[in-house]
């Protein structure tokens, strides 16, 4: 049986401190703060979007915005994009409108207050700005937090963002202070109006709550806000909470989500490299790597359209050694190409992970 272990320390997941995966048969280790961290300032370097994934080490992005009455593309068919920006490679995958997922084509209008969900490179971002009035890059970003998750990132937002912490504990603040070099780390309450104003929030481009309590994170994400700051970013653990809050804070983060998505790519069959969910959308997108020939597969030497998949279920792109590839019906598969797959049904999930093996032939 694969054995997964969850480790909450970062200062574990490196064999210099003593932890070897062998020693302890362990096959994969997930860390919860690194995973939300790295999804958090995925966020943050793609300013409008509400969900960023990155896929194939990088090379791709899957991301969902809200489409604003001001976007080029708004009220206008897809077409249109594709007329004016040729050279724009950019798949539009979904669009959730009302509640509603809808699979488009050429002829899908996209409506001010829809949810698209698209994937591209990360040269073809200028995307987003089809989609709202192009807004500045962020510079000013506020954590607050100084827990393992604040720490971890605003180790990796200090050198790309004027960058603050606030932490209540004073000793944890002076240690975060010691481990940064650019960083201001404030030693106060995080929701203490006087402290906020006087730190100028209503220029704060991101304001990130995540400490471990959801009600601190909701109220001075909401406070926040309220006074100003133009995104606001809130650590949420419990679902109902969740719901709640939703259309009062910009972009709420499900800690479950990001973290089952790991452990969903180490725990299901096939060669998944990555899984991860959707919100607004009820669905997944995962990245498979593609093995065997025409003899010993079902999906390798055929086309897409060959693939005969249900509406439920989009193939976005290819990932071809260097090479992104977006999908189209005439796009044949080839062995070792990793695979971005969007299943919208999850019901589809072990369909999509029978076609992906190969027959015993292959090996």
């Amino acid at each position: 049986p694969r054995r997964i272990a969850r480790i909450r320390a970062n200062e574990y997941l490196h064999e210099t401190n003593g932890f070897d995966k062998k020693t302890f048969s362990i096959n994969d280790v997930i860390s919860p703060s690194i995973l939300i961290t790295d999804y958090v300032k995925n966020i943050i370097d793609h300013p409008g979007a509400f969900q960023a994934f990155k896929f194939a080490s990088g090379k791709v992005q899957v991301i969902a915005a809200t489409v604003l009455s001001n976007g080029p593309l708004s009220g206008k068919r897809l077409s249109e994009f594709q007329e004016h920006s040729p050279n724009l490679e950019v798949k539009v995958v979904a669009i959730n409108r009302d509640g509603k997922v809808i699979i488009p084509d050429e002829n899908t209008f996209i409506m001010p207050d829809d949810d698209v969900l698209f994937i591209a490179t990360e040269d073809n971002m200028k995307f987003m700005s089809e989609l709202r009035k192009m807004t500045d890059k962020p510079h000013n970003v506020m954590i607050a937090g100084g827990g393992r998750i604040g720490t971890a990132l605003a180790t990796k937002l200090e050198s790309l963002y004027s960058l603050k912490v606030i932490e209540k504990n004073k000793n944890t603040a002076k240690l975060i202070s010691e481990a940064l070099s650019s960083a201001v780390v404030l030693n106060s309450d995080i929701a203490d109006e006087n402290m906020l104003r006087d730190e100028s929030i209503e220029d704060v481009d991101y304001f990130c709550a995540v400490t471990s309590d959801d009600q601190v994170n909701i109220l001075s994400a909401k406070l926040a806000k309220e006074m100003g700051a133009s995104k606001t970013i809130s650590i949420v653990n419990k679902s109902s909470y969740r719901n709640l809050v939703s259309k009062e804070i910009d972009i709420v983060v499900s800690p479950e989500d990001v973290t089952l998505s790991s452990l969903l790519a180490a725990a299901r069959t096939s060669d998944i490299v990555s899984v991860n969910r959707i919100a607004n959308y009820d669905g997944e997108c995962m990245e498979i790597i593609a093995h065997g020939n025409d003899k010993t597969s079902k999906i390798v030497g055929k086309r897409i359209s060959q693939l005969k998949l249900p509406s439920s279920i989009v193939v976005g792109a290819i990932v071809r050694k260097d090479n992104v590839l977006l999908a189209n019906h005439d796009l044949e598969i080839e062995s070792d190409d990793h695979v971005i797959i969007f299943i919208f049904d999850r019901k589809e999930i072990p369909k999509i992970e029978k076609m992906f093996q190969v027959s015993v032939g292959f090996f």
